[in-house]
Formats: C-alpha cells, structure tokens, sequence
C-alpha cells in the first residue's frame, strides 16, 4: 500500500461503511477506549487528556505513516477477505514517548497484537493500543481480513508524540483515516486442468483408478507431511467418479513463486481433469484478484511437479492443458507415451521435483508393500513392487523446473 502520512488534521480517503466499531487512544501505560476519533470519544488531540502544547496542530516535519502489508513484504491498498496483513505504525518525527490506538469499522476483521501492543475489547469500540512505554515510535502487529468481503473498510488512527514531562500538557497529537478497498476477486469460475501422470497411464488418455477400486484412496488430502506441509481440511465426499489419485495445486503471483497465495488439494480422474472434494469439476479460485497474473504448479505425491508455463489470469475460460508440453516450463518436462500423450514423469517418491538417489532411499524403505498407499507405488496400484523401481529408474536424473523444487 502507499505510504498514508497522517497529521493532526482528519484526513480524508474517506470511505463510507456502516458496520460495528473498534476504538483507540495513547498515554505512557495502556490509553483509555475511545480516542482513535471513530467514536464521540474524539481522539488523543481533541479528547481532553492531553492539553495545551502543540494538541491538535501539525508541527513542522512531525507526520506519520499507516502502512499495510501481505505476507510478500509488499505494501497493499486493497484487502482480499480471509487474508492476514502485517500493519505498520510509524513515527518519522522526533518526541520522547510515543503512543497510539487503531480501530476500524469492519465487522469481523480481526486485529492480533505484536510486540508492544495489546487489543482491547471493553469500551465502546475495540482497538488495538500500545502497551507500556515507547521511546521508538514504531510498532507493527497484525490484521486479519474478514472472510467474507464487507467493502471498503476505513481504519482511524489516534496517536501522541509526548515530550517526556510525565503530564498531559505540550505533547503532539495526530489524528487520521486510512481506508482499504476490497480487491475484486475472481468469478465463481473454477480453475480446470488435465493431467496425465506416467505410472498409472493405461492408453488412449486414461489411467486406471485401482487404488480407488481396492478402497486404499485415503478420503482426507495426504499432503500434510513433508515436503509439502499442507495444513488443508479437504475430505472426498463424492466417490462415485472415477478417481486415479489426490493432486496439490499451488496459485503464485506471477512476481513471486516463493509463497504460494493459494493452496488446494483435488482429486485426479482417470481422464486426466481434476475435480473438487465434491466431484465439481475444477477447483474454486474465488480467493483470488482480478487483474492480477498468477503460475500455478501442479504437485503430486510421486510424479515429477510440473509449473504453467505462462502467466494466467482467472478466470481462464476453459481448462488448462498439463498435458500439453507447451504448456509446461522447462523442458523435457513431460514423457510421450507410445500412443502419443504427454505424460507427467514418474519416480519422484519424495516430492521434492527431482527424480535422485535420494528417491531411491526412500524406495527401499516401502519395497515390497501390498495393498498399501505408500509413495514408492508410482504406477498407483496399491503395491511397491520392481515395476514402481523400473519406472523410477527410467527418468532417474530427471529435474523439474527450480521452482517446483523443495
């Protein structure tokens, strides 16, 4: 988000929304409720408590900043709903003591203290504060977006720059509003996609289903343990198609493939098209921004990951084509079948997008499984047997492109 400098005059990014409060205040301890100038409270400037001084007037060269953060560092304008921000507040002039109170008029947004703050949920209006004495002017902390998007949310912000003279009188008082629109998101278009995995291939663009057919396809995502540490809750509630294996999809913004701004676990047919827990086809990215260029890599337990070769940007308006070489980043990413699919490698038993010794250690400890989901079972038919080892040993030094590696 841009940097907001606040004074003591209310600014005016105003943003009109009706909904329930939360409050704020500065004095050298812990501030009263109701001073962040939201309520009939006022503010630190104009609420009584500190008087004479420079209260209520700008001084030369005091300001302060009001800045929003995503979980890239990256400053944000806009909020997407169910998203946590890191929240900055930041003095640029000189006092000796510093404090604040921040609400907002969401309705279920959520503020999480930091170091040096606590939240506060008596009074009129909760808000969160500083806590004890501050001589730095600067405090950062949390603010969870509610889930649901409610419009723009305007935030108000009473601060003090005190002069050190243990009493009300000659301190600096700064009031404002800072507002953060919410970010168009996608339509309820699900992303689709195709993907044909080498293990469990049987011709003609299909693989078999047998871990389903033999009941040993868990019901809840089996991506929890490393290296992928999915703490997702999907559980398969529609049986009735036919299901090869679970898939892993992480959405990246375009900039930045480091932290993925969307996980989600779907079930892989055996026509190579993914679906939902609920059997719909595709998966929902309602989650994300419009206007905004996103990678998406496709994951899975033991097949080489494969990355969009291309910024997309939701919705698509038809589903995507893993199995399309040109699709894909990096080459020699997929294998053609003898009857002329291209099909996503076999072998990596670790998941960690390279096909190494490493994965051979990890076969010897699951050799010889029977009926078991294990992730030395690469050609997926419940047992860990020579045949997963010849597929390994096939694409043994294949590497998928860095991005998908752990």
């Amino acid at each position: 988000m841009r940097k907001i400098i606040l004074t003591s005059a209310i600014f005016c990014l105003i943003l009109v929304y009706s909904a329930s409060e939360k409050e704020a205040y500065s004095n050298s301890g812990n501030p009263p409720s109701g001073r962040t100038g939201q309520s009939a409270g006022g503010t630190c400037a104009n609420g009584g408590c500190h008087t004479g001084g420079s209260i209520g007037l700008e001084t030369i060269g005091t300001n302060l900043l009001l800045e929003f953060f995503d979980a890239n560092g990256s400053p944000v304008t806009s909020y997407i709903p169910g998203q946590q921000y890191t929240v900055s507040v930041d003095f640029i002039s000189n006092f000796s003591t510093y404090g604040f109170a921040l609400s907002s008029d969401g309705n279920a947004d959520q503020f999480i203290a930091g170091a040096g703050t606590s939240f506060v949920s008596t009074g009129s209006v909760p808000q969160i504060e500083h806590s004890g004495t501050n001589t730095s002017g600067q405090w950062q902390f949390n603010w969870l977006a509610p889930t649901t998007a409610e419009g723009d949310i305007t935030f108000y912000l009473g601060a003090i720059g005190g002069n050190g003279n243990s009493s009300t009188s000659g301190d600096t008082g700064f009031e404002g509003t800072v507002t953060l629109a919410a970010a168009p998101v996608v339509s309820a278009a699900p992303f689709e996609a195709r993907i044909l995995f080498e293990g469990p291939y049987i011709g003609n663009g299909m693989m078999s289903n047998v871990l389903q057919s033999k009941g040993l396809l868990p019901t809840s995502q089996p991506f929890s343990g490393p290296p992928w540490f999915y703490s997702g809750t999907e559980v398969l509630s529609n049986t009735t198609s036919a299901i090869t294996d679970w898939v892993l999809l992480d959405f990246y913004e375009a900039g930045d493939l480091s932290n993925p701004v969307l996980r989600t676990a779907a079930i892989l047919k055996t026509d190579g098209s993914i679906a939902d827990v609920d059997g719909n086809a595709g998966v929902s990215v309602s989650s994300l921004s419009q206007n905004v260029d996103y990678r998406v890599i496709a994951r899975s337990r033991n097949h080489l990951d494969l990355l969009t070769s291309a910024d997309l940007s939701f919705p698509l308006g038809g589903a995507y084509d893993f199995s399309d070489p040109a699709s894909v980043a990096g080459t020699n990413q997929l294998k053609l079948s003898a009857d002329g699919y291209h099909l996503c490698r076999a072998g990596d038993f670790d998941g960690d997008g390279a096909c190494t010794f490493q994965d051979y250690n990890l076969a010897l400890s699951e050799a010889s499984e029977i009926n078991s989901y294990v992730l030395y079972d690469c050609n997926l038919d419940g047992h860990g047997t020579v045949l997963d080892f010849n597929l390994y040993k096939s694409n043994f030094d294949a590497l998928g492109v860095p991005a998908v590696r752990y």
